[in-house]
């Protein structure tokens, strides 16, 4: 059934990213017919709220270092690399932290001078360990000290090609994969324009995906790295999560709503907030984002009825776990609700200062608490509310 639903899939993926021009490779070679489509089944009883210790092994938490040089007003991506932690904060800076969580330096810096990015939009690192952070009209390149090395201009608004690229991912055989989203929909007359190309240094176009059928929500950092490939968090009513390898791109995993799956066909021309989406969010699950996959774990979110859902799902027990992940929903106890990335085989997220104060405040009794618990809280109770985010570092069972 699995196999069945894979070559079905794979023959609509090569009916759909049809390249636009006949001097690119076909997309045949590029989508790799994949047999191994692993399915994701989310029960049909999701209104779970999951205890901590039933999933999480132990938390490590790193408090960040918290100075005028390094304070952090809204982070939006954070990264274990080569034991540093890198931080995105929101559009003006990539900071970066010792793995205790001392400060090291700033990467770049926010302006309109050769060396400086207008809007930092990612970041991702090549083999060798140089940076590179992508501004709405270049790729600027550093070492992984923070040199500047170069700048790859991006000035894509042509007739033929409107690109801003919002997300980046660099492979080792000088090109990059890069997003643009819903760039130039309304000049997309022809439907020749795509979410994502891979291209060149030079800028030259090398493969296009995903045909602009409709308006995509705009999403910081759909791709998450996995040993030696990135998955990307899927369009809006697609239930399969791509990879990108060295070599392909193919799908992956295909997520199973059951109950919930999508049974209408998406209009043409959906916009980002139709009552299309507003109908849709009342009977199924829509919206799946954070896809995060670690050794033997997979993390995801998806949207219902206004609720966001956390889902683990166990590759051992091939069994998925679903959490409303409102921390409202279990008020005395300190949890990870979220999860931002993954590092080797455990889950990281950045936690605010002030949630944790506030829950600290109300665990008036540790007793009941296991001795490694005891010793997180009291690790935390220093915690102040103008600190920088605490990175939790989070260990999942078996």
């Amino acid at each position: 059934m699995k196999i069945q639903f894979s070559i079905a899939y794979i023959f609509l993926l090569i009916f759909c990213f049809q390249c636009s021009s006949n001097n690119k490779q076909k997309v045949e070679s590029i989508i790799s017919s994949n047999e191994s489509l692993v399915t994701i089944k989310v029960e049909d009883k999701i209104d779970n709220v999951i205890q901590s210790e039933t999933l999480f092994e132990s938390f490590r938490a790193i408090p960040l270092e918290t100075s005028s040089e390094c304070l952090l007003n809204k982070p939006v991506k954070v990264v274990i690399h080569d034991s540093k932690i890198f931080i995105q904060d929101h559009n003006t800076a990539l900071y970066v932290f010792n793995i205790d969580g001392s400060y090291i330096r700033q990467i770049g810096n926010k302006g309109r001078g050769p060396q400086e990015f207008i809007t930092l939009s990612d970041f991702d690192f090549d083999s060798l360990g140089n940076i590179y952070v992508i501004d709405r009209s270049k790729i600027v390149k550093y070492s992984s000290n923070g040199d500047h090395i170069k700048n790859f201009s991006l000035h894509y608004n042509t007739g033929a090609f409107i690109c801003y690229p919002e997300q980046l991912i660099v492979r080792d055989n000088g090109r990059f994969i890069i997003w643009g989203g819903s760039s130039g929909i309304r000049e997309n007359k022809n439907e020749d324009l795509f979410a994502m190309y891979e291209i060149s240094e030079s800028g030259r176009i090398i493969n296009e995906y995903f045909p602009l059928k409709w308006r995509i929500d705009n999403r910081r950092h759909r791709f998450r790295a996995f040993n030696q490939e990135h998955l990307i968090d899927p369009l809006y009513g697609v239930d399969t999560i791509f990879s990108i390898s060295k070599d392909s791109v193919y799908a992956k995993y295909y997520i199973d709503f059951g109950k919930y799956r999508i049974r209408k066909e998406i209009p043409r021309n959906l916009t980002g907030f139709s009552s299309f989406k507003q109908e849709i969010d009342e009977c199924c699950a829509s919206t799946v984002m954070h896809f995060t996959e670690i050794e033997d774990w997979i993390y995801f979110v998806f949207r219902y009825q206004g609720f966001a859902y956390s889902n683990y799902y166990s590759k051992s027990l091939r069994r998925t776990f679903t959490n409303k992940t409102s921390p409202e929903f279990i008020p005395n106890e300190l949890i990870i609700w979220k999860i931002d990335s993954g590092w080797e085989d455990s889950f990281i997220t950045l936690i605010e200062p002030g949630y944790i104060i506030e829950k600290i405040n109300k665990i008036d009794n540790m007793s009941h608490l296991s001795d490694k618990d005891r010793v997180l809280i009291e690790s935390l109770k220093s915690t102040d509310e103008l600190d920088n985010p605490v990175l939790f570092i989070v260990k999942m069972k078996d």
